[in-house]
């Protein structure tokens, strides 16, 4: 019944409401008549005389739009306008009342009629917006299992009673010691009954209370739900939860980084340094500069120069270890440089004025596409930025210097590619050319994709399914290596203590990944299902766009079919000389030239005409 009067017409739910409100007034006046009477009164042709007279309401009401409030949002604002209303009415039925003398009816009649009407219509609003309103909560309610009957399945359960947008199923644990048990009157399930609870009660999302998961069970969960269309969230680590208590907002999606199993060996047992070095990071503010500056505060270093050009991202990176240093009162100086690698002199006082013994040069652009529509600022930047950098450390020599690269570099096909593998050739010609008595240890670090770094694929799929879709991939077949950034890091740090006389340091990124299977995977982690032939009533749909100009299908790490295991397992090298690096200091030379001549096209054909760049 309810139902069908939701349904109904627009114009038949106005006429409905004038009917209920015509009967308020015709009881409104009877109520009116038995106070005055003081008893049960039977209608005689005063009262209705009464009752007709009551029906000047309606073109007040018109007057004022009341009709044309929506009964379910019934607010404040509607209830004054029916208190200005029922106020209009009473002043003219009271006079009509009271001018009009009618024997049959007692002018208080004039009185009381009106204020029982207000009662009445108002309580009648109130009413019909509070079941609407319940039969909406009800119909759009979250249906809910806890996975994990413990305390903090309670507190989790405790939480979600104090929110009308869900509603609890039940709890399911995998000890069948708890089965047929109860948590506040909530039953306790076996884990291997799931699915017979899923497809008795429509369960909508499984909030899992137990943050000690491994990645196994993680995964299994995962596919277990994911064909499901049910939304699974997982309690975040209770130790990051400051006051111990449980709330709704501590449930998060996993992010695809969560099913990754990759051991982080803490670098710190391995890496051998003096307490209180000087460390200069440059694109300190990107995601692999931002985590090195982190991870490398950990080596109590007395002071650690930020080099970016971005003022938001240093500023942002300089807040959070100004707060690391204080939280865990560190004795560790934070130079923020708001500058570019590019500007050699200003490079130059940097480094004249605090000597580092470490540098980490990870500034680059390395947005393929970005580059290949600025190739100017690119090979400035990444190109002339190394080698300034490279001749500031020839200069002042620097202890160590680790040049961060990327798979891009090997074969490259675009722009970016092409930068990086001439940075690799910079550095490797210093280590050949440049006398190494003088004690710098150079590292150069080569690895694939990392997971939420920005403009990481990982990061755009989210946006993109947080927005409705559709979620972008190039290629069905395109494969990336991946790996965590803080892993990327960890491994870099560990890779400057490994001599790699002029070897490319390759991390061990294991098997590539299809960007298709990650982009689904993505989708059904949000408990939502891919839109497709085969499922047209899905979520998401996934739509292929095509290899960008300068993309592969397949990267690579290396360039040739021999990898070289180090001390390390998970840091290996590849023996990578080319007869190219002998006239590297020229082709930047010339590359200097084309570039304050604006030569794009000159600059293109130099990089393929040296093999840098494929045509």
């Amino acid at each position: 019944m309810l139902n069908f009067i939701i349904n109904i017409s627009r114009l038949n739910k106005i006429l409905i409401t004038i009917f209920v409100d015509i009967s308020a007034s015709f009881l409104s006046v009877w109520i009116a008549f038995s106070i005055r009477m003081e008893t049960f009164y039977s209608f005689e042709i005063g009262a209705y005389q009464a009752f007709l007279y009551s029906l000047i309401f309606l073109p007040v009401f018109y007057y004022l739009s009341i009709y044309r409030s929506i009964l379910r949002y019934v607010g404040l604002i509607t209830l004054n306008r029916i208190f200005f209303g029922v106020t209009i009415y009473s002043i003219i039925y009271a006079s009509i009342i009271y001018f009009i003398f009618i024997p049959q009816i007692p002018r208080s009649i004039g009185i009381i009629q009106p204020l029982i009407f207000f009662i009445i219509l108002i309580f009648i609003r109130i009413s019909i917006s509070g079941i609407l309103s319940e039969n909406s909560i009800r119909k759009n309610r979250i249906n809910i299992v806890i996975y994990g009957a413990n305390k903090l399945g309670a507190q989790t359960l405790n939480q979600i009673l104090l929110n009308s947008r869900y509603r609890v199923i039940s709890f399911i644990d995998d000890d069948k010691k708890l089965e047929k048990t109860n948590i506040n009157g909530y039953a306790v399930t076996h884990y291997s009954k799931i699915d017979d609870l899923i497809n008795k009660h429509d369960v909508n999302e499984i909030l899992v209370t137990l943050p000690e998961l491994d990645y196994k069970k993680k995964n299994e969960l995962v596919d277990l739900f994911e064909n499901k269309n049910i939304n699974i969230k997982f309690l975040q680590d209770i130790t990051s939860i400051p006051s111990g208590v449980v709330y709704l907002d501590h449930f998060k999606n996993l992010d695809i980084t969560d099913l990754i199993n990759r051991e982080i060996v803490d670098f710190r047992k391995e890496f051998e340094i003096d307490q209180g070095q000087v460390f200069l990071i440059t694109g300190a503010g990107g995601s692999i500069g931002s985590e090195l500056s982190k991870q490398i505060l950990l080596l109590d270093p007395s002071i650690i120069i930020l080099v970016d050009n971005t003022e938001l991202n240093l500023f942002n990176i300089q807040n959070d270890l100004k707060n690391l240093v204080k939280k865990n009162n560190m004795n560790c100086n934070i130079i923020s440089s708001l500058n570019s690698v590019c500007d050699i002199n200003r490079m130059r006082v940097i480094f004249k004025k605090y000597n580092p013994s470490y540098v980490f040069h990870a500034a680059a652009y390395k947005h393929v596409s970005l580059v290949e529509e600025n190739i100017l600022s690119a090979i400035r930047n990444n190109v002339l930025g190394t080698f300034n950098i490279a001749e500031l450390v020839k200069e002042f020599k620097t202890k160590y210097f680790t040049l961060i690269s990327t798979d891009k570099a090997v074969r490259p096909s675009n722009i970016m590619g092409a930068t990086k593998r001439i940075s690799e050739m910079i550095v490797q010609d210093d280590l050949i050319n440049f006398n190494n008595d003088r004690g710098v240890e150079y590292s150069i670090v080569r690895f694939g994709n990392v997971f939420a770094s920005s403009g990481s694929v990982i990061q755009l799929f989210k946006k993109q399914i947080e927005n409705g879709g559709p979620v972008t991939v190039t290629d069905k077949d395109a494969t990336r290596y991946f790996m965590s950034i803080s892993e990327a890091v960890n491994l870099i740090i560990q890779a400057t203590q490994i001599k790699s006389n002029g070897k490319i340091f390759v991390l061990e990124m294991g098997e590539p990944i299809k960007i298709n299977h990650i982009a689904n995977k993505m989708i059904k982690l949000f408990g939502l299902k891919v839109k497709s032939e085969a499922d047209k009533d899905g979520d998401i749909e996934i739509i292929y766009t095509g290899l960008k100009e300068g993309e592969k299908l397949h990267e690579e790490l290396f360039s040739n079919s021999d990898l070289t295991k180090t001390v390390n397992d998970k840091i290996m090298y590849s023996e990578e000389f080319s007869e190219t690096i002998k006239d590297i200091k020229t082709i930047v030379s010339t590359i200097r030239d084309m570039l304050d001549k604006g030569d794009e096209e000159g600059l293109k054909k130099i990089l393929q005409d040296k093999n840098i760049l494929s045509s």
